[in-house]
């Protein structure tokens, strides 16, 4: 899946990027002590996505949310997840300028 079409179907907005950092408790000062951790995040990436999905997957809300968007697409909720797990690396590994630069095109 291309980045782009990601963004649409995550919806990124400066909204629903807040929401998002609301349900995992992240303050503003979280995100920039995240910032001063890039390196070392980028070392343990694949491990944080994937106890982040388990999180996600074993949130009964979420995990309905996921169990739908699969059955809509005609795939299983594996495939979806390894998905998801791979667009979210892409996502680690890219820099913040990048990050901003893509956000920024699909928000017009």
């Amino acid at each position: 899946m291309r980045d782009s079409m990601l963004h649409q179907m995550l919806q990124l907005t400066d909204v629903s990027l807040a929401c998002r950092r609301d349900f995992l408790g992240f303050s503003a000062r979280d995100i920039e002590l995240l910032a001063h951790l890039r390196s070392w995040a980028e070392q343990v990436a694949d491990p944080m996505i994937t106890e982040f999905y388990d999180f996600q997957f074993q949130h009964p809300d979420t995990f309905q949310f996921f169990q739908n968007y699969a059955q809509q697409r005609g795939m299983t909720l594996q495939q979806l997840r390894k998905g998801l797990e791979s667009a979210s690396a892409r996502y680690a590994r890219c820099s913040p300028r990048r990050f901003r630069q893509q956000f920024k095109q699909v928000s017009r």
